[in-house]
């Protein structure tokens, strides 16, 4: 075996009656014909930085593992060096193999040919430097075989003395793969990828950039904003409170919430309570309530430190004004928020007045109202009452499905505390007291008017996303979305068009509204609700159903203390409670209320023969519409969904 060194010609014994320069014209032409040495130069060039990549990625792994299953994992400094070695040890080695490699396929390849082309295809004998004939013919020697010469072969050489000799280039194993037919393909799929990516791919770019620019300017002309909402709630304020120049509630608590302030932390400072956590105890007035406990998770203070911190809150409310500034919002008509962040911003993003602060008003008229009636003090009890009710008032005039269940969560606060008290057998003057603060602070508004007041939140949310074509083209992974879906949600779907969302949300909507004007139990079960696979209508649409309940609910409680103070006005005419509520009718109502979940009168019985502590009992179905014998949801010990108002004997 004949191993060259610079002289590579010499591997080949067929080479050996040339002179060096005719070898060194026949291996350059023989070796660099053709696609293949140039792929082998490619994949030999980037074996070198590769392997050197592979190092430090298995370097890393080595780091990795070594930190966490040796004890003290490794010297950083020592390990940076072992890589840096280890680096060029492996480019040095892949630099020398890839030369081997070279060497190998130069050889390959000249072999290739010589054994080819430059050997009679009858006997393999080495045709190289074979005298050329007329007609290029060349004639083997051994078999006299002959073949033809191709001089746009590059099979032909001349020596020194103008002798045509065979010297063939291996440039016909090139032209094998370039066919005519196989040059025609490549040029036609060249112009056809040319036209796909210079012309078609542009052209569906920009169609779809036009497409998102139009939607974006058509989702700014019919974004709401807050003043499509406003001027919604503007519409349906109560007569006396449609000038802009009526006092407003919403301005009256935010100016409260400032005063109330620096009370707040002024009686706590004296009191220096702290809870768990090391910081002052917030107010919470709910520990004067009936029924109020430590509180479950152990944070809070205890409530023998929580009763007398709210107590001497409360005191220094009413020394301080605040409780006569907080009764001035039941004379306020008016109740007119600013859902706006800026037009930045989506108005559902901007949901008015749930902070902690105006919460705690709604428990301070809650408290007030028990104090008083345990008190006997009629004219407190009224005040409390009504500017409680007046609060209610204000958050079901903002009209969105959360500001319309805290609505209803606040009013049948104060219902309860209403109910407690005409279940005590008041005078005439409570009973008046009452029904005078719920005439006053009852809006009058219809059964859609939340869902109006959402469906335009909603769209303008809708059109506040569309009206920026990246929100689109990023998709779920926009920050709109984000910024919409916050960290708790998980985003599903795909985006869809403006149009699509909007026509969606708005037939969703109108077809719960008109369900939310009938009761309960004469709703027809609605078809299952489709979101289209949107993930936008994934966020909103679910909510719902949650406003129908709430709806159901407000209704069964006012009904519920409508047909109280009925009761309790039958009581202080004629001395005793009625054996049926149908003796109520036509003296003290036009109508029995009826149970928004059977369609039928409250569930009643009179008590008062039994001998048992409450005087009679009253109660609704509640949303599974069965009828569990009065027995509360949350009952200790037993099961059922009835609504109760007055205690029933279970």
């Amino acid at each position: 075996m004949r191993i060259p060194t610079r002289r590579l010609h010499r591997a080949f014994p067929e080479l050996d009656r040339f002179t060096d320069e005719q070898c060194k014209i026949f291996i350059r032409a023989a070796s660099k014909h053709g696609w293949r040495p140039r792929i082998h130069a490619a994949i030999l060039l980037l074996s070198v930085p590769l392997t050197g990549l592979l190092a430090l990625t298995a370097s890393s792994f080595a780091r990795l593992w070594i930190d966490k299953n040796v004890p003290g994992g490794v010297d950083r400094p020592a390990w940076d060096w072992v890589e840096y070695a280890g680096y060029l040890l492996a480019c040095f080695g892949a630099a020398l193999v890839a030369f081997l490699l070279r060497d190998l396929l130069f050889i390959s390849r000249v072999r290739r040919v010589i054994r080819g082309r430059g050997s009679c295809i009858g006997c393999r004998y080495s045709l190289l430097g074979i005298t050329i004939a007329e007609g290029f013919t060349v004639t083997c020697p051994e078999c006299g075989l002959s073949i033809e010469a191709d001089p746009e072969l590059h099979e032909i050489t001349t020596d020194d003395s103008g002798r045509r000799q065979f010297m063939p280039s291996g440039a016909h194993e090139g032209m094998v793969f370039w066919t005519p037919r196989r040059r025609k393909r490549l040029r036609r799929a060249s112009i056809t990828a040319a036209v796909l990516v210079f012309v078609v791919l542009p052209l569906c770019w920009g169609g779809y950039e036009v497409f998102l620019h139009r939607q974006a300017a058509r989702a700014r002309a019919q974004r709401p904003g807050a003043e499509g909402v406003v001027a919604f709630i503007e519409q349906h304020q109560p007569a006396d409170g449609a000038s802009a120049g009526a006092a407003d509630v919403w301005d009256i608590i935010e100016g409260l919430a400032w005063e109330r302030a620096g009370i707040d932390e002024e009686v706590t400072a004296r009191y220096e309570y702290l809870d768990d956590r090391g910081e002052p105890q917030d107010p919470d007035f709910d520990a004067l309530l009936p029924g109020a406990t430590d509180h479950p998770y152990g944070w809070q203070l205890p409530l023998w430190q929580r009763q007398p911190l709210a107590l001497a809150l409360l005191d220094a409310y009413r020394e301080g004004g605040v409780l006569d500034t907080l009764d001035s919002i039941a004379d306020a008509p008016r109740a007119v928020g600013n859902p706006s962040r800026g037009p930045d911003m989506p108005v559902t993003l901007a949901i008015l007045n749930l902070d902690r602060g105006f919460r705690d008003f709604i428990r301070v008229n809650d408290a007030r109202m028990h104090l008083a009636h345990r008190a006997g003090d009629l004219e407190e009890f009224a005040r409390a009452a009504e500017s409680g009710l007046a609060l209610a008032r204000a958050f079901e005039l903002q009209g969105t499905i959360i500001e319309t269940a805290v609505a209803r969560e606040t009013e049948e606060r104060y219902h309860t505390r209403m109910r407690e008290v005409l279940t005590a057998r008041p005078g005439a003057a409570w009973v008046n007291a009452i029904e005078h603060a719920i005439e006053r602070q009852r809006p009058d508004l219809p059964a859609e008017y939340p869902f109006e007041v959402q469906k335009l939140h909603t769209l303008d949310t809708f059109a506040w996303f569309f009206a920026d074509p990246d929100n689109v083209r990023f998709g779920r992974r926009s920050g709109g979305l984000e910024l919409l879906a916050v960290a708790w949600f998980r985003i599903d779907g795909r985006i869809g068009t403006y149009a699509q969302n909007r026509d969606a949300y708005i037939a969703a909507m109108d077809a719960a509204a008109t369900h939310a004007g009938l009761d309960a139990h004469a709703r027809v079960a609605p078809a299952p609700r489709d979101t289209h696979g949107l993930a936008l209508l994934d966020l909103y649409l679910p909510s719902i159903d949650g406003v129908v309940d709430t709806l159901d609910r407000r209704a069964a409680s006012r009904r519920a203390t409508a047909t109280m103070l009925a009761l309790e006005r039958y009581r202080l005419a004629r001395g005793r409670y009625p054996d049926a509520l149908a003796e109520l009718v036509p003296d003290f109502l036009d109508a029995l209320p009826l149970d928004p979940w059977s369609g039928e009168p409250f569930r009643y019985f009179n008590l008062t023969r039994s001998g048992t502590a409450p005087h009679y009992g009253l109660y609704a179905l509640g949303p599974d519409m069965q009828d569990d014998g009065g027995k509360r949801s949350d009952s200790p010990g037993r099961e059922g969904t009835d609504m109760v108002f007055s205690p029933a004997a279970n």
